[in-house]
């Protein structure tokens, strides 16, 4: 097993929490927040708003959480970024994101991007 290790956060470092859904992201980011609290932080958590932000004003930002592929920070900033995530075991991942989708639809149906994926889900094996 991997050691855990200390990262010295610098004023000049940023930091993109790329949060996977269903693996206790949001958790994580409460935990996470007052520890970054003195850097400016990036209110916006899914890529269809950041991506919408001027990239002068996104370059101001240090720290950065939400749904958002890995990809995009490395092209926006070439520098680098100091990346975390969670990963779950995926059979608990599935059956966990598979429930959420139930929950959605007795509330008025799912995220729109769900919906297709939805309508041939299904826990029974064949």
């Amino acid at each position: 097993m991997e050691k855990l290790r200390e990262i010295d956060i610098q004023p000049t470092d940023r930091v993109v929490f790329i949060h996977i859904p269903k693996t206790a992201g949001i958790t994580f980011s409460t935990i996470l927040d007052p520890l970054l609290s003195g850097l400016p932080r990036c209110q916006e958590i899914l890529l269809e708003m950041l991506v919408l932000l001027d990239l002068e004003e996104m370059v101001k930002y240090q720290v950065f959480m939400g749904h958002f592929p890995y990809k995009f920070f490395k092209t926006v900033f070439p520098s680098g970024f100091l990346s975390l995530t969670f990963l779950r075991e995926p059979i608990g991942r599935t059956i966990s994101n598979f429930r959420y989708l139930q929950r959605q639809e007795k509330l008025g149906g799912p995220p729109e991007r769900e919906v297709e994926l939805r309508a041939n889900l299904s826990l029974k094996l064949k």
